[in-house]
């Protein structure tokens, strides 16, 4: 376990983790597109654009 809240970029997340977020994918059958690793709008991490 580690401080994750000044990770940037969904490929620098812990394996575990992203191991979970494909886990909920598969349960969900939708796409998590946000990830968000703290309280601040700057610890967002948007994995693929849906705004225009």
């Amino acid at each position: 376990k580690g401080d994750i809240s000044q990770i940037t970029k969904y490929r620098d997340l812990p394996q575990q983790l992203t191991d979970y977020i494909n886990r909920i994918e598969e349960l969900i059958e939708t796409k998590v597109v946000i990830v968000s690793v703290g309280p601040k709008r700057s610890q967002t991490i948007i994995r693929e654009k849906i705004f225009k």
